[in-house]
């Protein structure tokens, strides 16, 4: 097993939790799905209710990423900025952007929607890695 920081494991997916809560606030992007809830006051009670659901998972998940990230780091002995985005332009596009379609094809969700959230990923995704770049190289 290739050896892998949980420091830096931890502090890229508190960052990437952080962006998360921020990316899809209502400073960002938060009234842009929030927007078809208006209408219906049932609708924005439950969504309210899923929406302090995530809040918790949020920095589990995002440290969950973060480790897979750490791992195919070490696996592939990615500690180059430029290695680690290239590697998570290809993790992106193999499974943020071809899973996140279905969004768009099966639940029938907009196209800005989508794109909402493919580019957070990518944003998040990468910064998380330069992080474990960096924090590997320095602890």
């Amino acid at each position: 097993m290739p050896g892998i920081n949980l420091l830096a494991v931890f502090v890229a997916g508190v960052i990437g939790a952080c962006l998360n809560v921020l990316w899809y606030s209502k400073l960002l992007f938060g009234r842009k799905r929030t927007e078809p809830f208006k209408e219906d006051s049932v609708s924005v009670s439950q969504a309210e209710k899923v929406g302090h659901k995530v809040l918790l998972a949020t920095p589990v998940t995002e440290c969950i990423i973060a480790y897979v990230i750490a791992y195919l780091v070490a696996l592939t002995g990615s500690y180059s900025f430029l290695t680690i985005l290239e590697l998570i332009l290809w993790i992106w596009v193999g499974f943020a952007v071809a899973v996140l379609s279905n969004c768009v094809f099966r639940e029938g969700r907009s196209w800005s929607e989508y794109l909402i959230s493919i580019s957070h990923r990518l944003i998040s995704w990468m910064i998380m890695g330069i992080i474990i770049v960096y924090l590997s190289k320095l602890i």
